[in-house]
């Protein structure tokens, strides 16, 4: 979980760099919601 603090400015600047990819972002982006939600 802490994954997701540290790589936020990396994936930002990936999803600059190629914003097709936005929608598989933002399926893991729910799923790291979800984890931290159930625990």
């Amino acid at each position: 979980v802490n994954f997701m603090e540290n790589s936020y400015e990396l994936v930002t600047e990936l999803l600059r760099l190629s914003p097709n990819k936005r929608k598989y972002y933002q399926q893991g982006e729910r799923a790291m919601r979800l984890i931290i939600s159930a625990s």
